[in-house]
């Protein structure tokens, strides 16, 4: 199927399970695509993904992201910009999910699942819409 995305670039936001099945999607559709890694291990599937986009003739390239960071999705952005010269689509896959019984949740839980979920979300947008 063809859904139009050859030289288009995208940034997935995360670089494990459903995010990076996504970016491998994307660039398998002819899309650059930028992922995010955060940990020591998301980095190892960053760069795992970048090589197979790579791979498949496509550029890719991985950036470090902390969503709780203004200034992290700031120079992320920037950084794709940057490098690709443009973005297309930004996909905010990165989240958390505390497997806590609600009555259990400590606010240092529900700070961390808010702040990547909607805060990291809200504000990727905002960067992406502000600087492309």
């Amino acid at each position: 199927m063809d859904l139009m995305l050859k030289d288009k670039v995208a940034i997935v936001t995360g670089a494990t399970g459903i995010c990076k099945s996504v970016a491998l999607c994307l660039g398998s559709e002819g899309m650059d695509v930028a992922v995010s890694y955060l940990t020591d291990i998301d980095k190892k599937a960053a760069s795992e993904t970048i090589k197979t986009i790579n791979n498949m003739g496509k550029k890719a390239s991985m950036f470090p992201l902390d969503l709780m960071n203004l200034k992290d999705i700031s120079n992320m952005v920037d950084n794709v910009i940057e490098r690709f010269g443009k973005i297309d689509v930004l996909v905010n896959c990165a989240g958390v999910c505390t497997s806590v019984l609600a009555e259990n949740v400590t606010e240092e839980q529900w700070d961390l699942d808010t702040g990547v979920d909607l805060k990291g979300l809200f504000f990727c947008c905002k960067e992406v819409f502000n600087k492309s």
